[in-house]
């Protein structure tokens, strides 16, 4: 193989890579069916619920990095 894909090539880089791909689709699924259930069955369509539940689920990451700024 030989450019973009190259890295490809190696087995191990394959078994990463898939592995991080099911993972990544899985906190997809994950934080979508969260909403959903916030949305629809926990309040009356509250969109200020679903606001604050994303606020809770992106805000680890984002002080995360932060604390490597400090």
């Amino acid at each position: 193989m030989s450019g973009t894909f190259r890295s490809l090539g190696n087995y191990n880089y394959r078994l990463w890579a898939g592995g991080a791909m099911v993972s990544n689709i899985g906190t997809w699924m994950q934080r979508t069916a969260q909403d959903w259930l916030v949305l629809t069955e926990l309040t009356r369509h509250s969109a200020t619920a679903v606001g604050i539940v994303m606020s809770l689920q992106f805000g680890p990451p984002l002080n995360a990095s932060q604390a490597g700024v400090a």
